[in-house]
């Protein structure tokens, strides 16, 4: 099937499995820039009975505002967000929300 992130017909979500690197290495060492880590950071809501696929939007919106202010960066400076869209009617409604108690509480351009 199919994953309809942040559509009002998404049904479900897609399992799967990765493995990530990211290559970093000091500015004055590399032969281009392509972006610079300023901060990062993981949670975790716990266990619910709900299950792995009922995610918090306050647990989210936790992470992604401390994240922002340990690093000095106003919200609004933020030009770009990329979500994760769960394709599921609980996991995205917590996701935008989240975003959107970030990112969009003053006047701004769209992201």
């Amino acid at each position: 099937g199919t994953c309809k992130s942040f559509d009002s017909s998404g049904n479900g979500y897609c399992r799967s499995e990765a493995a990530v690197v990211v290559l970093l290495t000091k500015r004055s060492f590399a032969k281009r820039v392509y972006a610079t880590v300023v901060n990062a950071g993981n949670n975790t809501d716990g266990y619910k009975e709900q299950g792995v696929t009922f995610p918090s939007g306050e647990m989210q919106h936790r992470l992604v505002h401390s994240l922002y202010q340990e690093a000095n960066i106003a919200p609004e400076q933020v030009e770009y967000v990329e979500a994760h869209g769960t394709g599921t009617k609980v996991g995205d409604p917590q996701e935008v929300n989240g975003i959107v108690n970030v990112f969009c509480q003053s006047k701004r351009d769209p992201l």
